[in-house]
């Protein structure tokens, strides 16, 4: 097999049924062997039914994970692929018709050790949020454009999870995602990284990230999502991620006081925001910020104490 596209999804039936019509109009020479794989999470809605009506459609195959989480979904998928080739998409895309040839093309092409990615469009459901929402906006609603140009991306760089993709065996040598970073509705404390995570130690074994500007999708956000809640709890997981990074060489025993300063002083600015009724979006999100440092701080300790 040449090319698994892997779809992880939870809950998503109808922007999964919209998904997979829009492969169905991917143009995909006859020489390219590809397989689509479609893993349910544990989904309650028609997941099922929507997957089962491509049937002959789309060389689609259907996996169940009953095991809770989109890097458990994700690892899934591997495990049951064939591909030579592993693109990694979401249950809310709209690819360009060109999508998977542009993949193949460019990896068959390349010698040299690469991990690919292309452009994200923000496709909102709603009215483009507010230009400074936008600005501490994950990429997941933000999107992500690099210009028109085939270029290698710096180390400071990271591929959208919706679109991005990876030679069978770079996988193989690195490892798969770690189960303990990616969404999971059963964690009310959201974590994100599982593919940043991935790319880093893609990096750490020589692999470069190529970005493809013809290997575009179109990715759907949902209102709720353009919210400035949503976009603070995605700022919190982020700084959650980098946090534990930060915190990992270091041997606490008790959060440190400089963080209560910090959250206290966080919390006391958005009180004074809503009280005189300033704009909260900059107060807000620092102080999801800090929480997500106070978090991480916290599961480190917790770690250490296991570990010794």
């Amino acid at each position: 097999m040449d090319v698994s596209i892997i779809i992880p999804t939870f809950n998503n039936s109808s922007t999964l049924n919209r998904t997979l019509g829009h492969l169905c109009s991917l143009s995909v020479r006859t020489a390219i062997s590809w397989e689509l794989i479609v893993v349910n999470n544990n989904c309650t809605d028609t997941t099922d039914e929507v997957v089962k009506s491509y049937f002959g459609k789309l060389p689609i195959r259907l996996y169940h994970q009953l095991q809770q989480g989109t890097s458990v979904a994700k690892n899934s998928g591997l495990e049951l692929s064939t591909g030579e080739l592993v693109i990694f998409t979401d249950d809310d895309v709209r690819p360009i018709p060109e999508w998977l040839e542009s993949y193949w093309d460019i990896y068959s092409k390349r010698s040299g050790r690469y991990f690919f990615g292309g452009p994200v469009v923000s496709d909102f459901e709603s009215t483009i949020p507010d230009k400074k929402l936008m600005h501490y906006a994950p990429p997941s609603v933000a999107g992500m454009n690099l210009g028109e140009q085939l270029i290698e991306i710096g180390s400071d760089r990271y591929f959208i999870g919706a679109n991005w993709a990876c030679p069978r065996n770079a996988l193989d040598e690195v490892g798969r995602f770690d189960t303990d970073m990616g969404l999971n509705h059963l964690n009310s404390n959201v974590k994100v990284g599982e593919e940043t995570d991935l790319m880093d130690r893609l990096r750490m074994n020589g692999y470069r990230g190529l970005y493809l500007p013809m290997a575009t999708v179109y990715h759907f956000v949902p209102a709720v999502k353009t919210t400035l809640n949503h976009v603070a709890t995605r700022a919190e997981a982020h700084s959650y991620y980098v946090s534990m990074k930060e915190f990992a060489d270091i041997n606490l025993n008790r959060i440190p006081r400089w963080l209560y300063r910090m959250l206290f002083v966080s919390w006391l600015k958005l009180q004074i925001k809503r009280i005189i009724g300033r704009e909260l979006i900059d107060a807000y999100i620092f102080h999801k910020v800090v929480k997500g440092k106070i978090r991480a701080a916290s599961d480190c300790i917790h770690n250490n104490s296991i570990n010794k």
